[in-house]
């Protein structure tokens, strides 16, 4: 009587391995810095950073799993990042400043929590902001913003 109790619990235990109960990136992280960019209009004002179905910017780091998603997730998040610089180097706008900080800091959080797959894809994020030369409050808009892309992102 015990081994068709145990064969029966060792099933349930290999089906619920096998599934991958890890959440699957949202399309809209992948497919077009638009949304991220509209999200991130609220990193300045302390609104929540989130994409129209809610997904955060971290997660986005965060469930990437999929080389190719990988691959697309980074022209998405560096193209908002070229964006932004563009944006803070034009018109000294720290605004920007503060959503391209954000943006580093939510996407380093997302990659703190991958077996790290996506520690790249920040470190490449990170590069395209580290190559501003900022005045002071530029600067500090943009710690800010990464700081609270970390902790909230």
């Amino acid at each position: 009587m015990r081994m068709p109790a145990f064969l029966a619990s060792l099933s349930v235990l290999s089906l619920t391995a096998c599934g991958d109960e890890r959440p699957t990136v949202s399309e809209l992280c992948l497919v077009d810095p638009v949304p991220i960019e509209r999200a991130l209009e609220n990193a300045a004002t302390g609104g929540p950073v989130v994409l129209p179905d809610g997904t955060s910017l971290s997660d986005c780091a965060e469930r990437v799993v999929k080389d190719a998603d990988l691959q697309r997730l980074g022209v998405v998040l560096t193209t908002a990042a070229d964006h932004l610089v563009e944006r803070v180097e034009e018109r000294q706008d720290a605004a920007a400043a503060r959503q391209l900080g954000w943006l580093v800091g939510a996407t380093e959080r997302g990659a703190a929590r991958t077996n790290g797959l996506s520690l790249e894809l920040a470190r490449r994020v990170g590069l395209v902001a580290g190559r501003l030369e900022l005045a002071p409050p530029l600067a500090a808009a943009l710690a800010a913003g990464r700081a609270d892309g970390k902790r909230a992102g």
